[in-house]
C-alpha cells in the first residue's frame, strides 16, 4: 500500500512573514532576517522563486538547504520578502497538480517480464 500527502513546494498565499537584512549570494546558506521568531527547523520558506528548507534557527538568522523542489539558487537582496510555506499553502494546491510526477503504473498478472532491450514481454 502506498500513501502520499501533498505538500506545497511554493508559497500560494503570498504571506510575507519577514524580510532579509543583507544580500545573499547563490552559495550562502546562512540568511539574516528582520525576525526569525516564527520559524522552526524543517519549515520551508520561499524567497523570490527559490524554495528553501530551514535546518537551524539562531536568533534572527536561519541556516537553510537551498534549491528545494527543483528551484534553482538565486541571489537575493536586502529587503527581499520571505514567505512561509505552510499548511495554508497545502490547502491551496491547485486540483490536478501532479507535483512533477508523470508516471503510470501497470500490474500484469501473467508473470511475464518486460525486456527493455527487446522492447517486449518475454
Amino acid at each position: 500500500r502506498y500513501s502520499a500527502t501533498p505538500r506545497a513546494v511554493k508559497d500560494y498565499n503570498n504571506d510575507s512573514i519577514t524580510n532579509i537584512t543583507e544580500d545573499v549570494d547563490i552559495n550562502e546558506t546562512i540568511i539574516s532576517l528582520n525576525d526569525a521568531s516564527t520559524f522552526s527547523v524543517d519549515d520551508y520558506i520561499e524567497i523570490g522563486s527559490e524554495t528553501m528548507e530551514i535546518v537551524s534557527v539562531d536568533g534572527n538568522t536561519v541556516k537553510v538547504n537551498r534549491s528545494i523542489a527543483g528551484t534553482g539558487p538565486q541571489q537575493h537582496y536586502t529587503g527581499d520578502r520571505v514567505n512561509a510555506i505552510t499548511a495554508a499553502d497545502d490547502a491551496l494546491i491547485p486540483l490536478g497538480d501532479d507535483f512533477g510526477f508523470n508516471e503510470t503504473m501497470s500490474f500484469f498478472s501473467d508473470f511475464k517480464v518486460y525486456s527493455p532491450s527487446r522492447d517486449e514481454d518475454i
